[in-house]
Protein backbone atom coordinates (compact mmCIF):
# COMPACT_ATOMS: atom_id res chain seq x y z
CA UNK A 1 0.00 0.00 0.00
CA UNK A 2 1.31 3.47 -0.78
CA UNK A 3 1.18 5.82 2.02
CA UNK A 4 2.44 8.57 0.30
CA UNK A 5 0.34 12.19 0.99
CA UNK A 6 -1.36 12.41 -1.86
CA UNK A 7 -3.02 16.70 -2.52
CA UNK A 8 -5.68 17.24 -5.57
CA UNK A 9 -6.06 20.65 -6.10
CA UNK A 10 -9.26 21.89 -7.70
CA UNK A 11 -10.33 24.85 -9.22
CA UNK A 12 -12.27 26.88 -6.34
CA UNK A 13 -10.38 30.27 -5.55
CA UNK A 14 -11.71 30.60 -1.69
CA UNK A 15 -8.72 29.03 -0.12
CA UNK A 16 -5.77 31.67 0.36
CA UNK A 17 -2.86 31.03 -1.83
CA UNK A 18 -0.79 31.17 1.52
CA UNK A 19 -2.70 27.87 2.33
CA UNK A 20 -2.62 26.31 -0.96
CA UNK A 21 1.23 26.98 -0.48
CA UNK A 22 1.38 24.89 3.26
CA UNK A 23 -0.80 21.90 2.01
CA UNK A 24 1.46 21.85 -1.46
CA UNK A 25 4.60 22.19 1.02
CA UNK A 26 3.75 19.78 3.52
CA UNK A 27 2.70 17.10 0.30
CA UNK A 28 5.13 14.24 -1.78
CA UNK A 29 2.86 14.81 -5.05
CA UNK A 30 0.35 17.61 -6.13
CA UNK A 31 -1.73 16.76 -8.45
CA UNK A 32 -4.02 19.56 -10.30
CA UNK A 33 -7.48 19.36 -11.82
CA UNK A 34 -7.98 21.26 -15.07
CA UNK A 35 -8.41 25.05 -13.83
CA UNK A 36 -6.68 23.75 -10.19
CA UNK A 37 -3.47 24.53 -11.86
CA UNK A 38 -4.29 27.97 -11.52
CA UNK A 39 -4.49 27.51 -8.29
CA UNK A 40 -0.69 26.19 -7.50
CA UNK A 41 0.94 28.63 -9.80
CA UNK A 42 -0.73 31.53 -7.98
CA UNK A 43 0.52 30.09 -4.81
CA UNK A 44 4.04 29.51 -6.18
CA UNK A 45 4.31 25.78 -6.82
CA UNK A 46 4.34 23.71 -10.26
CA UNK A 47 2.10 20.74 -9.98
CA UNK A 48 3.39 17.20 -10.62
CA UNK A 49 0.76 16.29 -12.58
CA UNK A 50 -2.61 17.79 -14.22
CA UNK A 51 -5.47 15.96 -15.34
CA UNK A 52 -8.42 17.39 -17.16
CA UNK A 53 -10.78 18.28 -20.19
CA UNK A 54 -8.67 21.44 -20.12
CA UNK A 55 -11.77 23.33 -20.94
CA UNK A 56 -11.07 26.22 -18.31
CA UNK A 57 -6.76 26.56 -19.00
CA UNK A 58 -4.71 26.24 -22.27
CA UNK A 59 -2.26 23.53 -21.91
CA UNK A 60 0.15 25.85 -23.53
CA UNK A 61 0.80 27.34 -19.84
CA UNK A 62 1.99 23.78 -18.35
CA UNK A 63 5.60 23.52 -18.79
CA UNK A 64 7.51 19.89 -19.52
CA UNK A 65 8.24 19.00 -16.37
CA UNK A 66 4.13 18.33 -15.30
CA UNK A 67 3.02 15.00 -16.52
CA UNK A 68 -0.11 16.40 -18.39
CA UNK A 69 -3.49 13.78 -18.92
CA UNK A 70 -5.96 15.10 -21.18
CA UNK A 71 -8.95 13.16 -20.39
CA UNK A 72 -12.00 14.27 -22.85
CA UNK A 73 -15.11 11.77 -21.18
CA UNK A 74 -17.33 14.43 -20.60
CA UNK A 75 -19.85 11.52 -18.01
CA UNK A 76 -16.84 12.59 -15.30
CA UNK A 77 -16.08 15.85 -13.70
CA UNK A 78 -12.21 17.03 -13.53
CA UNK A 79 -12.61 16.32 -9.76
CA UNK A 80 -13.94 12.65 -10.24
CA UNK A 81 -11.29 12.20 -13.16
CA UNK A 82 -8.13 12.75 -10.72
CA UNK A 83 -9.68 10.48 -7.98
CA UNK A 84 -9.93 7.62 -10.69
CA UNK A 85 -6.20 8.17 -11.63
CA UNK A 86 -4.98 8.65 -7.57
CA UNK A 87 -6.65 5.06 -7.47
CA UNK A 88 -5.12 3.89 -10.25
CA UNK A 89 -1.89 4.25 -9.09
CA UNK A 90 -2.48 2.70 -5.87
CA UNK A 91 -2.80 5.37 -3.57
CA UNK A 92 -5.82 4.78 -0.51
CA UNK A 93 -6.34 7.91 0.44
CA UNK A 94 -6.27 11.33 -0.98
CA UNK A 95 -6.82 14.97 0.29
CA UNK A 96 -8.56 17.31 -1.84
CA UNK A 97 -8.17 21.35 -1.50
CA UNK A 98 -9.60 24.64 -3.55
CA UNK A 99 -13.09 22.63 -3.59
CA UNK A 100 -14.63 25.75 -2.39
CA UNK A 101 -15.81 28.57 -4.21
CA UNK A 102 -18.55 30.20 -5.81
CA UNK A 103 -20.21 27.51 -7.21
CA UNK A 104 -21.71 25.53 -4.45
CA UNK A 105 -22.69 23.01 -7.26
CA UNK A 106 -19.67 22.81 -7.43
CA UNK A 107 -18.30 21.64 -3.72
CA UNK A 108 -21.39 19.10 -3.61
CA UNK A 109 -20.45 17.43 -6.26
CA UNK A 110 -16.73 17.03 -5.00
CA UNK A 111 -18.60 15.62 -2.14
CA UNK A 112 -20.53 12.93 -4.17
CA UNK A 113 -17.79 12.17 -6.41
CA UNK A 114 -15.42 11.37 -2.88
CA UNK A 115 -18.25 9.10 -1.49
CA UNK A 116 -18.25 7.06 -5.15
CA UNK A 117 -14.50 6.82 -4.58
CA UNK A 118 -12.65 4.04 -3.17
CA UNK A 119 -10.25 6.27 -1.78
CA UNK A 120 -10.58 7.57 2.16
CA UNK A 121 -10.82 11.43 1.15
CA UNK A 122 -10.08 14.63 3.25
CA UNK A 123 -10.61 17.93 2.04
CA UNK A 124 -9.12 20.63 3.10
CA UNK A 125 -11.38 23.99 3.23
CA UNK A 126 -10.26 27.57 4.00
CA UNK A 127 -11.55 26.99 8.04
CA UNK A 128 -11.10 23.20 8.71
CA UNK A 129 -11.62 19.97 7.36
CA UNK A 130 -13.94 17.52 6.52
CA UNK A 131 -13.59 13.39 6.17
CA UNK A 132 -15.54 12.12 3.58
CA UNK A 133 -16.60 8.66 5.73
CA UNK A 134 -18.25 5.55 4.33
CA UNK A 135 -19.76 2.75 6.34
CA UNK A 136 -18.86 0.17 7.63
CA UNK A 137 -16.63 2.13 9.61
CA UNK A 138 -14.65 3.00 12.93
CA UNK A 139 -12.06 5.63 12.99
CA UNK A 140 -10.20 7.43 15.96
CA UNK A 141 -8.90 11.17 14.80
CA UNK A 142 -6.63 13.36 16.97
CA UNK A 143 -7.97 16.56 17.78
CA UNK A 144 -7.71 19.46 20.69
CA UNK A 145 -10.53 19.84 23.21
CA UNK A 146 -12.44 23.04 22.50
CA UNK A 147 -12.69 22.32 18.50
CA UNK A 148 -15.95 22.59 16.18
CA UNK A 149 -16.96 19.28 15.26
CA UNK A 150 -20.46 18.10 13.21
CA UNK A 151 -21.40 14.37 11.94
CA UNK A 152 -23.58 15.18 9.02
CA UNK A 153 -25.26 12.13 7.16
CA UNK A 154 -24.94 12.47 2.88
CA UNK A 155 -27.23 9.37 3.11
CA UNK A 156 -28.80 7.59 5.98
CA UNK A 157 -26.08 6.20 8.41
CA UNK A 158 -27.06 3.57 10.59
CA UNK A 159 -26.24 2.65 13.98
CA UNK A 160 -23.36 5.79 14.24
CA UNK A 161 -21.88 6.42 17.69
CA UNK A 162 -19.64 9.33 17.83
CA UNK A 163 -17.50 10.14 21.30
CA UNK A 164 -14.96 12.24 22.64
CA UNK A 165 -17.66 15.63 22.29
CA UNK A 166 -19.79 17.40 24.29
CA UNK A 167 -22.79 15.78 23.13
CA UNK A 168 -21.90 12.03 22.59
CA UNK A 169 -24.55 9.36 21.11
CA UNK A 170 -24.30 5.50 20.28
CA UNK A 171 -25.99 3.54 17.83
CA UNK A 172 -28.14 5.99 16.54
CA UNK A 173 -29.51 6.64 13.06
CA UNK A 174 -28.81 9.49 11.40
CA UNK A 175 -30.00 10.98 8.66
CA UNK A 176 -31.12 14.66 5.76
CA UNK A 177 -34.73 13.88 7.18
CA UNK A 178 -33.85 13.44 10.92
CA UNK A 179 -31.02 13.46 13.78
CA UNK A 180 -27.59 14.82 12.91
CA UNK A 181 -24.94 16.00 15.27
CA UNK A 182 -23.96 19.80 14.07
CA UNK A 183 -21.85 22.77 15.63
CA UNK A 184 -20.68 19.72 18.86
CA UNK A 185 -17.27 20.53 20.29
CA UNK A 186 -14.74 18.30 21.14
CA UNK A 187 -13.83 17.54 25.02
CA UNK A 188 -10.66 15.12 24.54
CA UNK A 189 -7.74 14.93 22.39
CA UNK A 190 -9.44 11.91 19.91
CA UNK A 191 -12.42 11.66 18.82
CA UNK A 192 -14.08 8.13 18.00
CA UNK A 193 -17.06 7.76 15.01
CA UNK A 194 -18.37 4.75 13.75
CA UNK A 195 -21.30 3.23 11.79
CA UNK A 196 -22.37 0.01 9.85
CA UNK A 197 -23.32 1.69 6.89
CA UNK A 198 -23.97 4.94 4.64
CA UNK A 199 -21.82 7.79 4.15
CA UNK A 200 -21.36 11.33 6.25
CA UNK A 201 -19.14 14.24 6.28
CA UNK A 202 -17.14 14.82 9.43
CA UNK A 203 -16.03 18.24 9.61
CA UNK A 204 -13.71 19.59 12.42
CA UNK A 205 -12.73 23.43 12.90
CA UNK A 206 -8.83 23.30 12.53
CA UNK A 207 -5.89 25.11 10.40
CA UNK A 208 -4.52 23.37 8.22
CA UNK A 209 -2.83 21.51 6.74
CA UNK A 210 -4.17 17.91 8.62
CA UNK A 211 -3.66 14.84 7.05
CA UNK A 212 -4.81 11.72 7.52
CA UNK A 213 -3.68 9.85 10.62
CA UNK A 214 -1.95 13.15 11.43
CA UNK A 215 -2.37 14.96 14.73
CA UNK A 216 -3.89 18.78 14.57
CA UNK A 217 -0.95 20.72 15.54
CA UNK A 218 1.50 19.01 13.28
CA UNK A 219 1.80 20.00 9.44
Amino acid sequence: MNHQRILGVLGGDHMTAAKVAAWIEAADIVIAADSGMLRVLEAGYIPDVVIGDFDSISPDIIGGETETIVDQNQDDTDCAKLLKYVESKGHSAVTLVCAEGDLSDHFIDTVHCSVRSGLDVLIGLERGIAHILKGPISKSISVVPGQRISLLPLETVKNASLSGVKWGFERSDLSVRGFTSISNETTESEVNVSFDEGSAYLFIEVEGPFWLGSNPDQA
